[in-house]
């Protein structure tokens, strides 16, 4: 989806927050596509869009539940921020996609960072994803 219309993203927003929409950005990105909406209310969102993918609605849906459970985990067990979700819909009734509303989490996505660094910048960078990466393997495993 590399549109939607102001009606369409107040009609998602209204779903879950009762003020009205201030202003909202489209990002297109490789396997989703961002809508950044701010309201009223002060609250900032992030509509993640489906683009890619099998056409089944199912998988996108099961995608969207599986990122928001890992989020949770990881909320729990670290000191790291992660956008709470807050709704997701396959219905495709509001727009022909499968969609997640999700908290705004402040910071920017870490390849566009890394791509624009300098080499000793990088390695520097490189470092702190490890420690991060370091930080979700430490989370203790659920007992089956």
């Amino acid at each position: 989806m590399d549109r939607i219309t102001e009606a369409q993203v107040g009609a998602i927003m209204g779903q879950i927050d009762g003020s009205s929409v201030v202003s909202y950005t489209l990002q297109v990105d490789n396997y989703n596509t961002h809508c950044f909406v701010s309201m009223q209310s002060g609250q900032d969102y992030v509509i993640r869009i489906s683009r890619k993918g099998w056409p089944q609605t199912d998988w996108k849906l099961y995608k969207f539940m599986r990122e928001c459970a890992a989020a949770e985990v990881i909320a729990t067990h670290t000191d790291m921020a992660t956008p709470q979700t807050y709704f997701i819909d396959a219905s495709l009734s509001v727009i022909n996609a499968v969609y997640a509303i999700q908290a705004r989490v402040p910071g920017t996505v870490f390849r566009k960072i890394f791509d624009r660094s300098e080499e000793e910048d990088q390695i520097e960078l490189l470092r702190l994803f490890g420690a991060t990466a370091a930080k979700i393997h430490a989370i203790p495993l659920p007992q089956m």
